[in-house]
């Protein structure tokens, strides 16, 4: 059975004041760069969130928030299967 949409995100929660009030909980958000320093701010919205294990890395790894599963490549790839829609910044 497909979700909703996978939101793909680079940037603070804050650069995304509409966010919250589109998403709806079949949906879920993948956190890439910059994204991963705020990822608890994303789990917030009580959606599936997901982050890209080379961005947790490159932002020093320390980033890893409760909430968050942290995913490689080709986890991504099947992700993006799962959901009917995918939106990327």
């Amino acid at each position: 059975m497909s979700k909703g949409t996978l939101f793909i995100v680079r940037s603070a929660l804050s650069e995304h004041p509409t966010l919250s009030s589109i998403i709806s909980k079949e949906d879920g958000v993948l956190l890439r760069a910059e994204a991963c320093y705020n990822a608890s701010a994303f789990v917030g919205l009580g959606v599936a969130t997901y982050a890209l294990e080379q961005d947790v890395n490159a932002c020093g790894g320390h980033h890893r928030t409760t909430g968050v599963t942290v995913i490689n490549d080709a986890q991504w790839v099947e992700l993006t299967l799962q959901y009917q829609r995918t939106i990327s910044e």
